[in-house]
């Protein structure tokens, strides 16, 4: 089973995403604040993290970064409203990025995707 930590400060996105891949199969962790990631890493150990751009007010750009210098091989799939951020995603380390409004289908094929070749990554 894979483990989900979403980081997103949208309690209403927050609900149905937790709702949605928990009804999924996956195991949802969740936090609204970019300060609580790094320790939520080390007690649940997640295998993806799906986290917005902009939480709280705070850089999830620069949260992913600091993820991927200590996490080298943890996914993170970014998720954003602003177009213009899915230019450079890539360059803070993300593995994907989702674009807002998303369908649920479009998380889940994601999420699947990167932990599918997460785990072929591994072997």
């Amino acid at each position: 089973m894979c483990r989900v930590l979403i980081v997103e400060d949208n309690l209403e996105i927050l609900t149905v995403l937790k709702l949605i891949l928990g009804t999924s199969g996956f195991e949802v962790d969740t936090i609204t604040n970019l300060d609580e990631v790094m320790r939520n890493i080390a007690l649940k150990r997640p295998d993806i993290i799906l986290m917005d751009i902009n939480v709280d007010g705070q850089d999830g750009k620069q949260k992913c970064l600091h993820i991927k210098n200590i996490y080298p091989n943890l996914p993170v799939i970014l998720t954003s409203g602003d177009v213009l951020a899915k230019r450079d995603f890539q360059s803070f380390g993300a593995d994907a990025f989702i674009d807002k409004p998303f369908g649920m289908d479009d998380i889940i094929n994601t999420i699947n995707q990167v932990w599918e070749r997460t785990k072929l990554a591994v072997k």
